[in-house]
């Protein structure tokens, strides 16, 4: 899957949804429209069958431990320059290290790296690679916030950059790492 190539493209992600009874995820994508992708790292619980085949916006999104059957265990996409790997997580152990991720990041040759799995937000660099956990937009487990990201890529100047937000009130929150 590719996205369109634009100067600036906007990314909304958004993990660990799981059913949500207060409908987060639909707050959060009318707060945040217009951007160019959704993309969901896993545990959706079916949060995301209003917007799969959107005429407003495409949807990539990954099974998670909690899901069954239909996506696929990881995905790879290309928007601009960036190459963007994106999984849940559980597979690669992320609730105690994210070193077998950083490992397979640096093989798949990415330069974006998109997981959930944990429900606690983060976002870091490590050689070169851009790691991003939205948290949970649902089921926090930081700070009982729930949270996602939005992510800017400028292939103009080929740099992405990342911000947490805060599910409920779309405030900045700073993530855990």
């Amino acid at each position: 899957m590719t996205a369109a190539a634009r100067e600036i493209s906007k990314v909304l992600v958004v993990s660990d949804t799981h059913g949500d009874p207060h409908d987060h995820l639909k707050t959060i994508v009318e707060r945040e429209a217009p951007f160019d992708l959704l993309i969901h790292c896993g545990d959706s619980g079916g949060d995301l069958l209003p917007y799969k085949g959107s005429a407003l916006f495409p949807v990539l999104s990954v099974r998670g431990n909690c899901d069954f059957g239909g996506d696929p265990e990881k995905a790879m996409t290309t928007i601009g320059y960036a190459k963007i790997l994106v999984v849940h997580g559980d597979r690669f152990m992320v609730r105690t290290t994210t070193s077998l991720l950083e490992a397979y990041a640096k093989k798949a040759h990415a330069d974006i790296v998109l997981f959930g799995h944990t429900h606690v937000p983060e976002i870091f660099r490590k050689d070169g690679i851009l790691f991003l956990n939205p948290g949970s937009a649902a089921r926090s487990r930081y700070r009982g916030i729930n949270t996602y990201a939005v992510l800017t890529i400028n292939s103009g100047l080929r740099q992405c950059s990342a911000i947490i937000r805060n599910a409920i009130t779309g405030a900045k929150t700073e993530p855990a790492h």
